[in-house]
């Protein structure tokens, strides 16, 4: 009474549309393949002059002085320098406030531990901060603690 139905799995395979439909996808994903694969691995060649460093315009030079109790103990005040590149805001000589006042923290030693800035724009505070870290002052023995002082640091061309 019960038949199986007709096996419909060999007109399937055999049918030529199904074969065009799959070798249609595999076309277009060789094609697509080649695409991603050849924009993957262009070379781009910079341009030398676009990536060459730019190179500064001229230097603020930033003269210090002590104030506080580090006036009368400076061994080595070091100097700032920053650099002033083209379209910088430093160029404008109004727009940028060009004193620096650093906050630092001497050791025993009288060297310099800790260093921190006020004041002028961020390129200035960073070349004072530098040059505030590399002074050195008289050693307070009789305190035999850290001290605490301001070097203020001016900045022109």
């Amino acid at each position: 009474m019960f038949e199986p139905p007709p096996s419909t799995s060999n007109a399937i395979t055999s049918s030529p549309l199904l074969w065009m439909l799959v070798l249609a996808t595999v076309s277009i994903a060789v094609f697509t393949g080649y695409l991603i694969t050849s924009q993957l691995s262009r070379v781009i060649i910079p341009d030398s002059s676009a990536n060459a460093a730019q190179q500064p315009r001229s230097y603020l030079k930033g003269t210090a002085v002590a104030g506080g109790d580090l006036a009368g103990r400076v061994l080595t005040l070091s100097d700032a320098a920053c650099p002033v590149f083209d379209g910088d805001p430093l160029t404008r000589a109004n727009e940028v406030s060009k004193t620096v006042n650093v906050h630092v923290k001497l050791d025993k030693a009288g060297k310099v531990f800790w260093a921190r800035a006020e004041g002028g724009n961020e390129a200035l505070r960073n070349a004072a901060t530098e040059a505030a870290t590399q002074s050195t002052f008289v050693a307070d023995k009789q305190r035999a603690r850290e001290t605490e002082g301001t070097i203020t640091y001016t900045f022109a061309p």
